[in-house]
């Protein structure tokens, strides 16, 4: 046989086969993605031209003294009044005065909210939203050397939710000192900002870095402000504790799991273990987002050591939580800092937050850390200075395992490739050779044969005749698109008028009455197309063709829909698409509406011409199955399931609409459960045949 019959032929096979198909791919992707610690790499800086420990750094001693200094007149600026929105103006009034007396260029933008901001993430003063202004302060160090048409960002946010005058205070003081140094230093060939965003709205000073990076690059207002060319890069610092650096943690997670270049990751890791800090990286601090499902980590863990796999057990479970916390960020969407203002203008960036040990021994903290600070800010803005183009070497799709290892898209996109296959496979094998099981389509017809005196037979039988062989008659499929397609829309439809209910309330009530009572208008415009169907079957010329079921059509487009839907998704936020792929492949692979009755108990319970099991199992599929993936989500995110779609609300209107993760739910996901329904419902009978059993039974 030749390679390409050989090809043609194991792709037949497939297809009929495509039951055993689809759940052996599905299982082999479950089965990949719980390997991934086993496929993890060693990071590494891509970009050489970073220059990693191959600089002198000119921050001393004496710069960490001037640092303390004005850590301390900043410090008595921010105490001299009790409210917190006046502590950040006098802190940027402060910071003023010292730049001009440094002589440096400064600018203020004031600026308006772009949207409404949810009060449980506001500034506490601010949680009525009786004001919506705030204002920027940012200054640039010329480069004596350099073109002007390419910068390098430092932020450093002030007045964030919950800080302290100390961990304002440090923060200014640090980046005053440092920007001197730099703009004095003789390497320096790239112009450097230096922005202060207020932080009094949203995590992360997300709303003013927006509002300074809008103006940046669309400006609207005739007061001047600096610039500095295309950004390069941005380096966003935050000292919650204040002077202390005992511990760095980068955080990386943009809008809708947008990340940075893997060596704007990787750069600042290794330049802050040079700088002295005693931890550093993604997951120093796993356990304060654990989740409730820590517990079922513990119970693997447990069995792996009884199955004496000990420390390699413990190991695997580690990396593998790790995977999953990282994973889980991303597919939450939400950004963790204003690095991820930069990377919506496609600015690669990262936010470090220096802080204390937490047990209080051995601390760095005063002069000693801004040291510290000070070697780890100026180190990263000379290995961006370094750089003669845009990071482009290393991976932008990837996941971490631990501090020093991570997946590639190589290794992680498999997973997700198969559970989508094994959707498609069933697709494409309904939609060619219908709904019959392999059993029934390798029957034979028997057509009675009339014996003539003399005939020889070697046995009784009837005469055989296969009418599914590639040689015989094709048998023709005739399917219901335009019902399906109908039926498709309307769910499509009902999803997104949930989505627009949603997005405009937090009530939790209102949300499930708008996606149930949309999920009862497509079951009742599919039952009517079903009784429909069983009328145009009749006129198909059973010689040429056979019709299938509307609901085969419905579970074709159902799956089609999930395959390109989540396939796209994939290459956007891959962390997000495998595991709603790994929930809704099933409930549609598993949806049929052919219920069999074994010989003999013809006597089916029937409500409506929809027998009982059909009305179970759609039941599930709209109830218990979306309840069970709600309460799984709440458990790993530590949230309470009974507020859940309430706070994917509030979310989605805390980030003005910007978070992908309901409009994925209510137009994606939902109508696709409900198809699932529509497709167990897709036994139903005439209303004729339905009154004609009535009539025999009594």
């Amino acid at each position: 046989m030749r390679p390409r019959d050989a090809i043609v032929a194991g792709i037949r096979r497939v297809i009929r086969h495509h039951a055993v198909a689809s759940t052996a791919l599905y299982l082999l992707g479950i089965v990949a993605a719980a390997l991934y610690p086993a496929l993890a790499r060693r990071t590494f800086i891509d970009e050489n031209a970073f220059l990693v420990a191959q600089t002198i750094v000119g921050f001393d001693r004496g710069d960490a003294r001037d640092a303390l200094g004005h850590y301390a007149a900043a410090l008595g600026a921010a105490r001299r009044t009790g409210d917190i929105d006046e502590r950040s103006d006098a802190l940027r009034g402060w910071l003023e005065g010292e730049l001009d007396a440094l002589g440096m260029e400064r600018y203020r933008q004031d600026f308006d909210l772009d949207h409404e901001w949810i009060s449980d993430d506001a500034h506490p003063s601010r949680s009525n939203n009786a004001t919506r202004e705030g204002t920027n302060v940012h200054t640039i160090a010329r480069a004596a050397r350099g073109s002007g048409r390419e910068g390098i960002v430092l932020a450093t946010p002030i007045g964030a939710r919950g800080a302290t005058p100390e961990a304002d205070a440090a923060s200014l003081a640090l980046g005053l000192v440092a920007m001197r140094r730099i703009s004095s230093s003789p390497w320096l060939a790239k112009d450097v900002a230096w922005v202060v965003p207020d932080a009094r709205w949203g995590p992360g000073a997300v709303a003013g870095a927006d509002a300074w990076l809008r103006e940046y690059h669309a400006p609207t207002a005739l007061t001047p402000f600096g610039r500095i060319g295309a950004i390069q890069q941005a380096y966003v610092l935050e000292t919650p504790h204040g002077p202390a650096a005992d511990v760095a943690t980068l955080r990386v997670e943009g809008f809708n799991g947008a990340l940075p270049n893997q060596d704007l990751l990787n750069a600042p890791t290794q330049l802050a273990r040079l700088a002295g800090f005693n931890k550093v990286g993604v997951f120093t601090n796993v356990d304060a987002n654990a989740g409730k499902l820590r517990g079922v980590w513990g119970i693997v863990e447990r069995g792996l050591r009884a199955a004496g796999l000990g420390a390699k057990g413990t190991r695997y479970v580690s990396d593998l939580s790790r995977v999953s916390r990282f994973m889980g960020a991303l597919a939450a969407g939400t950004p963790t800092g204003a690095h991820a203002s930069f990377k919506s203008y496609a600015v690669d960036a990262v936010t470090v937050r220096a802080t204390s040990s937490g047990d209080g021994s051995g601390s760095t903290v005063g002069e000693a850390a801004f040291l510290r600070l000070g070697t780890f800010v100026e180190s990263g803005v000379r290995c961006s200075n370094n750089l003669l183009e845009m990071l482009h070497h290393s991976m932008f799709y990837y996941v971490m395992v631990d501090d020093d290892r991570f997946l590639s898209i190589a290794e992680y996109v498999a997973p997700c490739g198969l559970v989508l296959v094994s959707s498609l496979v069933t697709a494409v094998a309904i939609a060619v050779i219908g709904t019959k099981p392999p059993n029934e389509s390798k029957k034979s017809v028997k057509p009675k044969k009339t014996k003539r005196p003399g005939d020889v037979s070697l046995n009784d039988d009837e005469e055989t005749v296969d009418l599914n062989r590639d040689d015989d008659v094709a048998r023709v499929l005739v399917h219901d698109w335009s019902s399906a397609l109908a039926i498709a829309l309307t769910a499509h439809v009902a999803g997104y008028a949930t989505y627009l209910v949603s997005s405009r309330t937090k009530s939790t009530v209102w949300t499930l009455a708008a996606a149930y009572s949309g999920a009862f208008v497509t079951l009742s415009a599919a039952l009517k197309l079903y009784r429909a169907s069983h009328v145009a079957a009749a006129d198909v010329d059973v010689q040429k063709g056979t019709m299938e079921p509307t609901w085969a059509a419905v579970k074709v487009i159902a799956l089609s829909v999930q395959v390109a839907s989540l396939g796209a998704l994939t290459f956007f936020n891959f962390a997000l698409a495998l595991p709603c792929a790994a929930a809704l492949a099933p409930l549609q692979l598993l949806a049929h509406g052919r219920y069999e009755t074994a010989p003999g108990h013809n006597n089916r319970r029937v409500i409506g011409g929809v027998e009982v099991r059909a009305l179970t199992r759609a039941a599930f599929t709209l109830v218990a199955a979306p309840l069970c993936a709600v309460l799984t989500v709440a458990a790993a995110a530590g949230t309470a399931a009974a507020t859940s779609l309430g706070d994917l609300s509030s979310r989605h209107a805390r980030w003005g609409g910007r978070n992908h993760l309901l409009p994925l739910v209510w137009c994606v996901l939902w109508p696709g459960v409900v198809m699932a329904a529509c497709v167990h419902l897709g036994g139903v009978r005439p209303r004729e045949e339905g009154r004609e059993e009535g009539k025999k039974r009594r």
